[in-house]
């Protein structure tokens, strides 16, 4: 009866949960109780060899699935799919080819997407009675998730419509593998409410990873609440990446929460944690917190990572921290955490942001075991780019004593620190001696000190370091050409120029390109030898090779500097005809050119096409179009010289400044500020402007020159600076010197006696300092003695409503002021002041 029993339980169970992947007997009930409630089936097995589990399963027959293995991968026709038909027909394999055989296959095949495809799509159209179930169709869908091909999701959309198509009726692993296709799509959920799926904790983990990487931490956080509600929770993976996710958007918040609730759910945090942690609150400005829980870490006994560790000592460098970030890279030295690269940069920044950098051959010194070639090399170059070349050269000089065998890169780094300094005689004697550390100079090495002696113009060094390096070093290539040809160029050797080109043209390895031509034309157009240039322009055209924007604009230029305007334009048409588009630097060296010679018309109609190709103008073309608008046009432009100076303004200049001329002008402009009679300057404030401010302040508010009847009534309230005593003029028209100074005076006085303008509407506004400040030749006091025995060295004191500043005419001295209301910085040089001093 015990027997019975059991075997009607497990029919009952086949009856409950039957589906296609079950092997099917057939047999009859033999014996049956009165309820119904048990019975006992015979079963009559199929005669076959196939070998069954002890379930009665039958096992998979691996013979035949190597054999089509085989086949699939190792036949080299473009459908192994027809051997393997040929070989289940020929071999009559009975039963035939069963569904866990064909997903055995398709998982040995699984590096091949479309070979797996096809195969697929083979069984069920080849093999009689053949019906995928849903762990193929995982299968299928496993492997075409991994392919890479830009078609995998449509293939993948195909599968799952004739998965539906069949009524196949998938599990959840389906799901999952579609969350992890197309992460949160619509069409994962509707799957999972069609086959009436519920959500395991792997589901909610593929969801939750999906929004993760689509940078939607929010709804993660959404999908994380959702799973802990339902008893589930994320491993230690899905936690970090969670955690992660929030500290990367500033959620902060909701990441100390996550992560409370992580430790409370008996999930211990890793390295990965806590690096992440630290990282955030390091970050938000809070080092303590950061620190805190590097403790917290070290008191669970997990070892740091070199990712804790760098992600906390750059904490400790961003809030200035010198001492602790040195004392934990010690530590992290100590248990034996090997820094990288990071490392020494954050610990590089931070000592030079706080000016600490001799502090660096401590931490050489703290981590000497691990120094070596490469971390040399990194420090060299870093410190070069950081600026500091003293501290470079003191741990190159390190490496050199210490280490018998030296690094490339280290000693290319160092060559470009000394070559940026100018310090060529060091670089060449370093480049005679890298042979010492067993490393061979090669042709980057030469050509950086070449480029560097260029620029500098040390060409006897530069011929010497080419011998040497034709005697005994690499051989050159042709950017040393290129560089040699520009550096002699630049030096106005043209001779050495060329014969470093005829060498180039002779050599076997490498031949004369479109930068070689470009070089050897600038430098025959540039120092005059310009029919030379375009000669070799045309040989270049010859050869074959196309000239290109630099090479017309180089040639337009020397065509203009030569007055060969018209042999300029031409040649920027046969530009635009070979489809050659100018760049801006193009059009400003034509326009140059056509300004100069005043072709005027010309030089619009080119500004038109610059327009019409799109470029925009920069401040060179707005530099030349202002003086195509003003029509100053010459070839050689000279400063106008104002009617006034010149004869004038020599003997009104002021004698020799002395200390006590800085003295009075600080006590004046002391007293001004102190009584109210000006405003300090730049404070803010608002001053009150007069109506006409003075002459030299026209200069910069164009808007008060206009009015000539309120130039001479400031010429009028300023003659005072010109006024020379009677026993002066006596004297002077006795010796018959200064007649100009006089010419100059009555000039000015019968302005005065014209104008006779009394009102008080153009007069400064001095306040009750008047006298002191802006004295007229009626009001004689101390302060004017002062000024007189000062001889004349801070005179011109004025204020203008814009400024109040002072010059001595002798040293240029410009007192400087700020007006708030104009926001205009001037300076002032009085009624005779020099031009240069007023723009400058």
């Amino acid at each position: 009866m015990k027997k019975k029993t059991v075997v009607g339980y497990f029919v009952q169970w086949r009856r409950g949960y039957y589906n296609g992947s079950t092997t099917k007997y057939n047999g009859r009930v033999v014996t049956e109780t009165d309820n119904g409630r048990s019975f006992a089936v015979k079963l009559h097995l199929p005669s076959t060899n196939i070998q069954l589990d002890p379930k009665g399963y039958p096992l998979p027959r691996r013979h035949l699935i190597c054999k089509l293995v085989n086949i699939l991968l190792s036949n080299g026709s473009n459908n192994p799919l027809i051997y393997v038909q040929e070989y289940l027909q020929t071999q009559s394999i009975s039963p035939p080819l069963t569904v866990s055989e064909a997903s055995e296959i398709l998982k040995s095949i699984h590096h091949s997407p479309p070979l797996a495809l096809q195969f697929f799509k083979f069984c069920p159209l080849s093999i009689p009675k053949f019906r995928h179930d849903c762990f193929t169709y995982n299968r299928i869908l496993l492997i075409l998730s991994s392919s890479l091909n830009c078609d995998r999701f449509d293939s993948v959309r195909a599968v799952i419509n004739d998965m539906e198509r069949l009524g196949v009726r998938g599990n959840i692993s389906t799901v999952n593998l579609l969350i992890g296709i197309f992460g949160a799509d619509e069409m994962c959920m509707q799957l999972l409410k069609k086959w009436e799926l519920k959500m395991n904790r792997y589901t909610y983990k593929c969801l939750l990873q999906a929004h993760l990487r689509g940078r939607d931490s929010g709804k993660g956080l959404r999908v994380y609440h959702d799973m802990t509600r339902k008893g589930y929770y994320p491993d230690i993976f899905a936690y970090n990446m969670l955690l992660d996710a929030l500290a990367k958007d500033y959620k902060v918040d909701e990441a100390n929460k996550v992560f409370q609730d992580m430790k409370r759910k008996h999930c211990e945090p890793d390295q990965y944690t806590y690096t992440i942690m630290i990282r955030m609150t390091g970050k938000i400005g809070k080092h303590d917190d950061a620190i805190a829980l590097f403790h917290e870490m070290l008191s669970k006994k997990l070892a740091p990572n070199l990712i804790a560790y760098n992600t906390t000592i750059q904490v400790l460098a961003m809030n200035r921290m010198v001492d602790k970030t040195i004392y934990l890279f010690s530590k992290m030295v100590e248990n034996d955490c090997r820094p990288n690269e990071f490392t020494y940069s954050v610990i590089l920044n931070v000592l030079a942001s706080e000016g600490q950098l001799g502090r660096l051959d401590e931490v050489v010194q703290i981590s000497k075991k691990y120094m070596n070639k490469g971390i040399y090399a990194y420090l060299v170059r870093t410190l070069s780019k950081l600026g500091h070349a003293s501290e470079a050269h003191r741990l190159f000089c390190y490496m050199w004593n210490y280490h018998d065998k030296g690094d490339r890169d280290a000693y290319l780094s160092m060559l470009e620190s000394l070559c940026k300094e100018g310090k060529m005689i060091e670089a060449m004697d370093l480049l005679s001696k890298i042979h010492e550390k067993g490393i061979d100079s090669d042709t980057i090495m030469y050509n950086t000190v070449f480029t560097a002696l260029g620029k500098s113009k040390q060409i006897s060094h530069l011929l010497d370091l080419y011998d040497k390096m034709k005697q005994d070093g690499p051989l050159p290539d042709i950017f040393t050409y290129n560089i040699l040809i520009s550096s002699f160029g630049r030096a106005a050797r043209v001779d050495e120029a060329v014969k470093i080109f005829e060498e180039l043209e002779n050599n076997s390895d490498c031949k004369p390109d479109i930068v070689s031509y470009n070089s050897l034309i600038n430098c025959l157009g540039k120092n005059g030898d310009v029919d030379e240039a375009h000669m070799r322009f045309k040989e270049m055209e010859e050869k074959g090779l196309n000239p290109d924007v630099v090479t017309y604009s180089t040639l337009i230029e020397c065509f203009g500097k030569s007055d060969k305007v018209d042999m300029a334009c031409r040649l920027f048409d046969q530009m635009l005809s070979h489809g050659c588009y100018p760049n801006i630097v193009t059009y400003n060296i034509l326009l140059d050119c056509l300004e100069r010679c005043g072709r005027t018309a010309e030089a619009v109609d080119l500004y038109a096409k610059l327009k019409e190709q799109g470029l925009t103008p920069d401040s060179i073309t707005y530099s030349i179009l202002e003086r195509l608008q003003s029509g100053s046009h010459r070839k050689f432009r000279t400063r106008r010289q104002n009617p006034i100076t010149g004869w004038v303004v020599s003997p009104l200049r002021a004698p020799i400044v002395g200390l006590h001329h800085y003295l009075m002008l600080f006590v004046m402009l002391a007293f001004s500020v102190l009584f109210g009679s000006i405003k300090a300057p730049d404070l803010g404030v608002v001053q009150d402007v007069p109506q006409h401010p003075h002459p030299c302040a026209q200069k910069f508010y164009v808007s008060y020159a206009s009015d000539s009847y309120a130039i001479r009534t400031v010429i009028y309230q300023d003659m005072v600076y010109v006024t020379i005593t009677n026993q002066k003029k006596n004297e002077d028209l006795a010796h018959g010197q200064n007649s100009m100074l006089i010419k100059l005076y009555m000039s000015m006085k019968s302005i005065w006696d014209h104008v006779m303008v009394q009102d008080d509407e153009y007069r400064p506004n001095c306040g009750f300092l008047a006298d002191f400040l802006q004295p007229l030749p009626s009001r004689e006091s101390a302060w004017i003695n002062l000024l007189k025995k000062a001889g004349g060295g801070c005179y011109d004191l004025l204020y203008s409503g814009h400024m109040l500043v002072s010059c001595p005419y002798s040293y240029g001295l410009d007192g400087m002021a700020v007006g708030t209301r104009h926001g205009g910085l001037g300076f002032s040089v009085g009624l005779f002041g020099r031009k240069k001093n007023v723009n400058r």
